[in-house]
């Protein structure tokens, strides 16, 4: 097949290299933004709350919550359908001390959500996404 040199404006195709695409998104709709229930007496942060969504097999957690837990305090549980297979660890955007840092958290496999740094979170805002199958 002979390619010719495209003109100004002119779109051009996968179709017209011959070359096959596949979108892996293709068919896959995610499910809607939904707010966590908080626990431990945190509450979601005015026009940001704490959401998940899942996007095929990848669950994505945004917005932001306010509180305030030691080590080892759960905010949310992951519902069934939404839990990691094993355990994930990520480091977040985290208020200690009215100063921004990064702090660890754990999303268990049973979906607890937990704080396991050091010290007393005071806001958290999660912007991180993991899979449910691998």
């Amino acid at each position: 097949m002979a390619i010719s040199v495209p003109v100004a404006g002119q779109d051009i195709t996968a179709e017209d290299f011959a070359i096959p695409v596949v979108n892996q998104l293709n068919g896959i709709v995610p499910t809607v933004w939904t707010n966590v229930t908080l626990l431990s007496g945190w509450t979601h942060t005015s026009g940001s709350p704490l959401q998940y969504r899942k996007v095929g097999d990848i669950v994505q957690i945004r917005g932001r919550a306010d509180g305030s837990s030691g080590p080892w305090t759960t905010i949310f549980n992951a519902p069934a359908g939404y839990r990691p297979p094993s355990d994930v660890m990520v480091g977040l955007a985290v208020v200690m001390s009215s100063a921004w840092g990064v702090q660890p958290f754990s999303v268990s496999a049973s979906g607890v959500f937990t704080f396991v740094g050091s010290g007393t979170v005071t806001s958290v805002a999660p912007n991180f996404a993991y899979s449910v199958t691998v």
